[in-house]
């Protein structure tokens, strides 16, 4: 049976019927005539609930991974290279992206974050260029820096509702990018958050943000109206030059 033809089918799968799509698809691990892993489950090291740090980095042969059940967090830079990585089954356990654990994955182009997940560390998912959708779990209480910058095709944000710190330029330069809905829970927003974001053309800040730092929105020139609380604290550059199109609530 064609593997591609499978990987189509089972693309968009809930992650529990991994062991389903597992046992039916993949009797045993894929590899190419390099003897190189194509289709992998992916263990965490004996005796814990990781996946060991630069785990299958640089791997450009690799394609669709999906995660053993017992895995919480992904080691820094597990996956990080891994230019032909277009699927990803995450599991129901899992709670910690690790830093640049998807760094430079050029092929992924959706992603849905688990609600098991709590925290997505700096630079996890940097440099996807083809990521277009982003679904962010309702666990999700801190995106840190640069965890999403440089995906420039992502189109569709959705973002989980317990997020309350948007961390330094988490979504910098994602130029495709033309709205953006904030949870009730946002708090923070900081420097560079989503800085050269030339798409943007709306978003709104919910009544409970506290603070949105320097150049947080800088050179997002597509901009045209903001409306923000009184009680939200803000820099002269937050929006860099565009400080004209700033409507406050009182």
């Amino acid at each position: 049976m064609d593997l591609d033809f499978l990987l189509d089918k089972i693309e968009n799968y809930e992650p529990g019927l991994i062991d389903i799509i597992f046992s039916f698809v993949f009797p045993k691990c894929h590899k190419d005539q390099e003897g190189k892993y194509e289709y992998v489950l992916a263990k965490p090291l004996k005796g814990t609930n990781k996946l060991q740090k630069e785990a299958f980095k640089d791997n450009k042969n690799l394609k669709m991974v999906i995660l053993d059940k017992n895995i919480e967090v992904i080691g820094e830079q597990a996956f990080s290279g891994c230019s032909s990585l277009s699927i990803i089954i995450f599991n129901d356990n899992l709670r910690v992206i690790e830093p640049k654990a998807f760094l430079e994955c050029y092929s992924l182009k959706s992603l849905r974050i688990p609600d098991s997940v709590v925290t997505i560390r700096w630079s996890a998912f940097s440099e996807c260029s083809s990521l277009n959708t982003l679904f962010l779990g309702n666990s999700v209480t801190n995106i840190e820096g640069a965890s999403f910058s440089l995906c420039s095709s992502l189109k569709v944000l959705i973002m989980g509702q317990s997020v309350k710190d948007i961390g330094y330029a988490a979504f910098y330069k994602c130029y495709n990018l033309k709205k953006v809905k904030l949870p009730q829970s946002v708090r923070n927003i900081m420097i560079f958050a989503f800085a050269k974001c030339i798409s943007l053309t709306e978003i709104n800040f919910p009544e409970n943000v506290i603070s949105i730092k320097q150049k947080a929105f800088d050179d997002c020139l597509s901009l045209k109206e903001i409306t923000i609380y009184d009680k939200t604290s803000y820099f002269v550059n937050t929006f860099g030059f565009n400080t004209n199109i700033i409507t406050i609530y009182t």
